[in-house]
């Protein structure tokens, strides 16, 4: 922000006077196939997003459990980062848009939707430090994500955004290219003395791609040993019956979940870090594209197919009353033995 309020220094990195962006004709420039495709792909995960976000609000366990509550901040903010991967990306790869088309409009989007990845990317590394706490000591757990406290970490990855995308230079989407770089004059001109270079992202990307699945990985074997314990235990067959089959699949579905939505986050960190620094082929930066669109769309799906709670409720909106109990009429019908003549 601070370069966009200086005009003079922004004039100086973002002035597009010292080349012709028209020199490459529109047509050229025009990715209509991937474009489609990214807009198709942003229709329908919103779609998806949206009876999950309804089951999270309704459910018990979202206002109870602050795991469940983190993974609501997350979807929420992967609805906003979908614009940025899939809706804005998506238009300005069919218009064959670049940053001197609109620069002062591509720098504001650029700042709001870094900044929305970066929240989201911490909301996920907390969310699998919530996970890795509680399955250590449910105690301590709730002694630092418990009650209130969970909105502070929330407002942290919040804070941490913002700083991120308001405070450095932004990226900037590239129709042309079909992504998103600092360097806002590509591929008509090089960053030669590195002055888009967001100084932070390395750091970023490398906590996201690494401590992640240090994270998972942690929390994997946590969760073995805890079950190991709880087979091992010398309580009743009740208590051994409610704590190995009741608890082990619940707890098998939640690491399921967040870790595949972490392998989607990191699945793209690494091609979109390479690419910010070296010159790699068009069809791997449109590969990276489609790899964060779907880190961001696949999230419901994995709610979907594995949260039976969110599977419960998806199932409740799309399918009426009235439709249950003709499903239910037909089956027993079916099923009655037929009349003796």
């Amino acid at each position: 922000m601070e370069i966009f309020l200086d005009n003079k220094r922004f004039d100086s990195l973002y002035n597009c006077s010292f080349y012709d962006y028209e020199s490459v004709p529109r047509e050229r420039r025009q990715n209509v196939i991937p474009g489609a495709f990214l807009l198709c792909l942003y229709i329908v995960f919103e779609l998806l997003y949206l009876p999950c976000l309804w089951v999270f609000l309704r459910a018990n366990d979202a206002r109870r459990e602050s795991c469940y509550r983190l993974m609501l901040l997350m979807a929420m903010l992967s609805m906003l980062s979908i614009n940025s991967s899939c809706l804005i990306i998506g238009v300005y790869a069919i218009r064959g848009d670049v940053f001197c088309d609109r620069p002062n409009i591509n720098f504001l989007i650029g700042m709001f939707c870094f900044a929305t990845y970066c929240a989201e990317s911490m909301v996920n590394f907390i969310l699998a430090l919530n996970r890795c706490v509680e399955m250590c000591n449910e105690r301590i757990c709730g002694q630092i994500f418990g009650r209130h406290r969970v909105y502070i970490w929330m407002l942290g990855a919040l804070i941490y955004g913002a700083t991120m995308g308001f405070a450095f230079p932004p990226p900037i989407p590239n129709g042309m290219l079909v992504g998103w770089f600092w360097n806002p004059h590509l591929p008509y001109s090089d960053d030669k003395n590195g002055n888009y270079q967001h100084i932070l992202l390395p750091l970023h990307n490398f906590c996201i791609g690494f401590g992640l699945p240090l994270l998972y990985l942690i929390f994997y074997v946590l969760m073995r040993r805890k079950l190991r314990l709880i087979s091992n235990s010398s309580s009743s067959n009740d208590q051994q019956q409610r704590a190995g089959v009741d608890h082990r699949p619940n707890q098998m579905n939640v690491f399921l979940q967040v870790l595949l939505i972490s392998m989607l986050n990191i699945s793209f960190t690494y091609l979109y870090l390479y690419m910010q620094y070296f010159t790699v082929p068009n069809w791997a930066i449109i590969f990276a594209s489609f790899a964060w669109a779907c880190s961001q769309g696949f999230i419901p799906i994995i709610y979907i197919t594995l949260n039976r709670s969110i599977a419960k409720g998806f199932k409740n909106i799309f399918v009426t009353e009235k439709a249950k109990q003709f499903v239910s009429t037909v089956f027993l019908y079916r099923n009655q033995p037929p009349a003796n003549g």
